[in-house]
């Protein structure tokens, strides 16, 4: 029987920051609706996230941190999901570049861009991405 990896807690110098996000579709008018205007559709697919720095040293228990890449899905309203079906993700503090796999679309449609995940984006103000892409 193997018995199971227990994880050692993280130094107390790592931060975290919270990233939220949703991606709709915008389609045409459908005769589901009473209305004349188009509709929203929720995208499905994943965002990953990729870190610029994926080797840090932390202060007070020193130890050697390797960042990974992360990916979070999009749930059934198109809004950032972690692993676990909570809403957003808690990356490590640092720069990122978002990259987007939407189903059903052939060619990328939103172009990748750098965040900066900072302790400032936490649960009741997390960072945005429809706030945080460039202009388009």
């Amino acid at each position: 029987m193997t018995l199971p990896v227990a994880l050692d807690p993280l130094p107390t110098s790592v931060a975290f920051g919270k990233v939220v996000g949703r991606i709709i579709y915008l389609v045409a008018d459908t005769p589901g609706d009473t209305d004349v205007l188009p509709e929203a559709r929720p995208a499905a697919g994943k965002v990953t996230f990729t870190p610029r720095d994926v080797v840090n040293r932390t202060s007070g228990p020193p130890a050697i941190v390797l960042v990974s890449r992360a990916s979070a899905l999009l749930d059934s309203h198109g809004s950032l999901v972690d692993a676990e079906g909570r809403p957003g993700i808690w990356l490590a503090v640092g720069v990122y570049l978002v990259s987007f796999s939407i189903a059903g679309v052939g060619t990328p449609v939103i172009p990748d861009f750098e965040i900066t995940v900072t302790t400032e984006h936490t649960g009741q103000a997390p960072l945005d991405l429809a706030r945080a892409a460039p202009p388009w």
